[in-house]
Order: structure tokens, then C-alpha cells, then sequence
């Protein structure tokens, strides 16, 4: 079973989209010894990548580690051009797609070739039911993620289908849709909300270790209403209403209540984002939130709005992270101007942030 294969199955569109993109640029590289490239990998990761990395906690970036048993060359190549890539559209604003610049012609075919040369190896491992295949399928879509590329999409569903051959989960293997009755949908709404309320933010800073952390409260209680804001937003409404009625957030029709309950943590993650921004090392942490809270700020004063997307940009700009931000960005901006309200009318495709 070829989950990865480059002629079959759900991954076989990200190595066509290698070939293709060379036979379209007519760009044709002989690919350099293995050991070479790796080298050549690990001098611009600590050049150019590893001074760069920052993380919130204030924690070093580890080094690559490669003695262990578990790391590839391969993936590590294709980890590094993909950064290199990423770095280069970032300098340069460039929205471009593979085979459209041809100053980046070279990197594309380097990460071409080796992507499709692991993917060879996790075909390998695959026939061997090589757990490794796994991390591999995973890596890939993190990096077709990263580079704003539609397959990662396909290595989701490859992941899944290598579950379902292992015999995994079967949960995560059902295809037919499950509906719960609207009576328990109330019930399991109240109860999430109320778990969500009394959570223990003190109890939880120390199970993270962010005791020293500075910002560590507050992105704690980001993450709190940011959950919150994101419930109410894709929960039925009428679910969400009783959740409200329930906290006392009014007796009034079902429409008031979800409504104002709504309102509220949309006001509340709004303000803590506004607040938390200008003391956070890595600006990216907070893109998930501010998806959260732009599909919450329909009706509120389009200031917000734009502050939303800017930061979303921003995020981008400064961070190591994928596309996902600019995506977020370029979906808000088009359901502020709908006039719909709903999370479903917002993403309406899938996105690797919110996905």
C-alpha cells in the first residue's frame, strides 16, 4: 500500500506538481550528492535560520539532531529549502507560486527533487509498516502548509488512509456524518462552557512550566476566551443560547442571549490581543486567536478590524510560520464586507490555521 506513492494515491499531486512545475519552468537540475546537500542544509539552518527562531518562552532552539536514530537527511533538506523559500517571498512580498519567479526556480527544484525522493522512502516505509511513515506523511503537509501549497490537503487524507490500512482508530475512520439530538447538544454545550469557565488558569501555568514566563497569565486567559469566542461561533446557535441563559448572560429570546453572549467574548478577546501583542517575542502564537476574534468582530467598529488584519499580517511577516496568516487575512477582509456572521460563511475551504 503506496499512501505517498509518486504514480498513485492521495499524495501522487504533490510529486505531479514537481514534475509539472519542471516541465513548465524547462529548469532541469541534476541533484547533488546526498551528504553535499545535507551540508550545504546545515550550514544555512545555522546561518541564516537558528539566530532567527525565536520562541515565546525564552527557551534555546534545539539543534538539529543528527546522530539520532530518528532523524532524516532528507527531511531536513526538505525542511531547510522550504525555509529558505519562505524567507525569500517574505523579504521580497512575493505571492508567487512555483514556476512563477524565476529567481526562485532553483530553490523550487531543489525542494522538489528531495521531497519526491522522500517520499520515495516513506513509500518504503509504508510496505514496511514503519511507523516513521507517519512523522513523514506529517512532515510533508507541514511543509506544503508552510509554502502555501494545496497538497497538504492530499497527505491528510494519505495519513488517514495509512491509519485506517494499520487498523488505528476507528473513530477517526468514520465517514458517515453522526448527529446528536438537539436536547444533549444543549446539554453538552453548558457543560462545555461551564468547563471552560471554572478552568484553573494558576493550575494550568504551572502544568506548562510558565511560571517565569512573563506573558504566561495573560495567554493563558487569551487562549481561555479565545476557545470560548470559537465555541460560540461554530456551536448551533441554539445550543449556544442555552449555554448562555444558563451563565446569565440574560433571560431574554434565545436570539438576545446568544447574541450578547457573543458580544462579550468578542469584546474580551479583542482587548486581550491588543494587549498581549506588544509584549510577545513571536507574534504567530496569536494567529489562531486573532482568526478567532475576526470572525467575532462583525459588529464591531472596523478599526478593530483592521487592527485584526494587520496584525494577521504581521504574524506573516515576522514570524516563521506558513501562509496560513495572509489566508486568515484575505478571508476576513471579504466576510466583513459579506455581512455574514457565521465561522462556516468565514472559512469555507479548508486552511491550515483554523483546519
Amino acid at each position: 500500500m503506496a499512501i505517498a506513492s509518486s504514480e498513485t494515491g492521495p499524495a501522487a499531486n504533490y510529486h505531479g506538481t514537481a514534475l509539472s512545475q519542471s516541465r513548465q519552468t524547462r529548469l532541469y537540475v541534476e541533484p547533488e550528492p546526498l551528504r553535499w546537500q545535507e551540508m550545504e542544509a546545515l550550514r544555512y539552518y545555522y546561518q541564516a535560520i537558528r539566530p532567527t527562531i525565536k520562541i515565546e518562552t525564552g527557551a534555546s532552539p534545539v539543534h538539529p539532531q543528527v546522530h539520532h536514530k530518528l532523524y532524516n537527511a532528507l527531511s531536513f533538506i526538505c525542511i531547510v529549502a522550504a525555509q529558505n523559500i519562505t524567507q525569500l517571498r517574505k523579504t521580497h512580498l512575493n505571492f508567487t507560486q512555483p514556476g512563477q519567479d524565476t529567481a526562485l526556480m532553483g530553490l523550487w527544484a531543489t525542494y522538489h527533487n528531495y521531497a519526491a525522493r522522500y517520499i520515495r522512502q516513506i513509500n518504503m516505509w509504508i510496505h514496511q509498516e514503519d511507523t516513521r511513515a507517519f512523522g513523514g506523511i506529517m512532515y510533508l503537509a507541514g511543509l506544503d502548509m508552510q509554502l502555501n501549497l494545496l497538497c497538504w490537503q492530499a497527505h491528510m487524507n494519505g495519513y488517514l488512509a495509512l491509519v485506517q490500512h494499520l487498523g488505528g482508530v476507528q473513530a477517526v475512520l468514520i465517514a458517515t456524518e453522526v448527529r446528536t439530538p438537539a436536547a444533549n447538544m444543549h446539554s453538552v454545550t453548558i457543560d462545555l462552557f461551564d468547563t471552560l469557565r471554572d478552568l484553573d488558569l494558576n493550575s494550568w501555568i504551572d502544568q506548562k512550566k510558565w511560571g517565569n514566563f512573563t506573558a504566561g497569565r495573560n495567554l493563558a486567559e487569551l487562549y481561555q476566551v479565545a476557545t470560548g469566542l470559537y465555541g460560540i461561533l461554530s456551536l448551533p446557535q441554539a445550543a449556544v443560547a442555552a449555554a448562555a441563559a444558563a451563565a446569565g448572560h440574560g433571560a431574554e429570546s434565545s436570539f438576545v442571549a446568544y447574541h450578547k453572549m457573543r458580544t462579550t467574548y468578542s469584546l474580551k478577546l479583542t482587548a486581550l490581543l491588543k494587549k498581549i501583542q506588544p509584549v510577545l517575542r513571536e507574534p504567530s502564537v496569536l494567529v489562531w486567536a486573532l482568526a478567532v476574534a475576526g470572525v467575532g468582530a462583525t459588529s464591531q467598529d472596523t478599526r478593530d478590524q483592521h487592527w485584526i488584519a494587520q496584525q494577521l499580517f504581521v504574524c506573516w511577516l515576522t514570524g516563521d510560520d506558513s501562509f496560513g496568516p495572509i489566508s486568515c487575512r484575505n478571508k476576513l477582509r471579504a466576510f466583513w464586507q459579506s455581512g455574514k456572521t457565521a465561522w462556516d460563511d468565514c472559512f469555507d475551504e479548508p486552511i491550515a490555521i483554523v483546519t
